[in-house]
């Protein structure tokens, strides 16, 4: 994925979260894909230290089940 790209999927994904629109939001993402947000930069992904937000689909899933 080239940086416009990623940057063109960055701004789709803040849209549909902003409007709401968590089920086409939640499409973005791949059937194996997993939501992490580090909780400092120098975090590696396999880091056993907490992070801000850890997440495989059915976390995803039912994070947005509770939001409907």
């Amino acid at each position: 994925m080239s940086v416009p790209e990623c940057v063109e999927l960055i701004y789709r994904e803040a849209f549909l979260l902003d409007e709401g629109r968590y089920e086409e939001w939640l499409q973005l993402f791949s059937p194996g894909g997993r939501y992490w947000v580090p909780l400092s930069r120098s975090q590696g992904e396999r880091d056993a230290r907490l992070s801000i937000a850890d997440e495989d689909m059915d976390l995803l899933r039912l994070r947005v089940e509770r939001l409907a």
